[in-house]
C-alpha cells in the first residue's frame, strides 16, 4: 500500500509527478509550514486505503499525484491566512484542483491523456483522499498549535 506510490508507468508519468511535488514541498519547506512531514508519512496510506475501498476494480496502482494533490492542498490551505495576492493565489489554486479533480471523476480521464501512448485512468478517489488527508493534517496542526517550528535563518 506503501510503495505503489513510487512505481510509475513511464519516464514521463514520473516526471509528470515528480517535478509539481518536489516544487511544492520546496515552497512547503522554506515557509516552515508544521504537519508536512505527518502529511508525507501518513497520506499514502490514506491514499491506497481510500483506492482500495473506492476503487476495488483497480488492478495496477502507480504514482504519486495523489500525495502531490496532497502537498499542494496543504499548501494553499495554509496559505490562505496570508495577505494578497498569495491568498488570492491559494483560494485559486483550491479552485482550480476541485474542479481538475470534479473533472476526472466525472470523465474517468487524465487531464494529461496518456503516457507513451499508453491510456492512463486517473483514480479521482487517491486525489480526494489527499486532499482529504491535507485538510486533516492542516485543521489538526493549525487547530491545536502542534508542530509549530521555527525556520533556521
Amino acid at each position: 500500500m506503501f510503495t505503489c506510490h513510487w512505481v510509475h508507468f513511464s519516464t514521463r508519468h514520473l516526471i509528470s509527478d515528480v517535478i509539481p511535488l518536489a516544487i511544492i514541498s520546496g515552497i512547503i519547506e522554506t515557509r516552515c509550514l508544521p504537519g508536512f512531514g505527518w502529511l508525507c508519512a501518513l497520506a499514502p496510506w490514506t491514499i491506497s486505503a481510500a483506492v482500495l475501498v473506492f476503487a476495488p476494480q483497480m488492478q495496477y496502482c502507480a504514482g504519486l499525484s495523489g500525495l502531490a494533490v496532497a502537498a499542494i492542498t496543504f499548501l494553499a490551505l495554509h496559505g490562505l491566512s496570508d495577505s494578497p495576492p498569495w491568498r488570492r493565489l491559494c483560494a485559486a489554486t483550491l479552485i482550480i484542483l476541485a474542479l481538475k479533480t470534479s473533472y476526472e471523476l466525472i470523465s474517468k480521464n487524465s487531464l494529461f491523456g496518456t503516457f507513451n501512448h499508453t491510456p492512463v485512468f486517473v483514480s479521482a478517489s487517491s486525489h480526494i483522499a489527499g486532499a482529504l488527508a491535507a485538510l486533516l493534517l492542516f485543521s489538526t496542526f493549525s487547530s491545536k498549535g502542534l508542530g509549530l517550528r521555527r525556520c533556521l535563518s
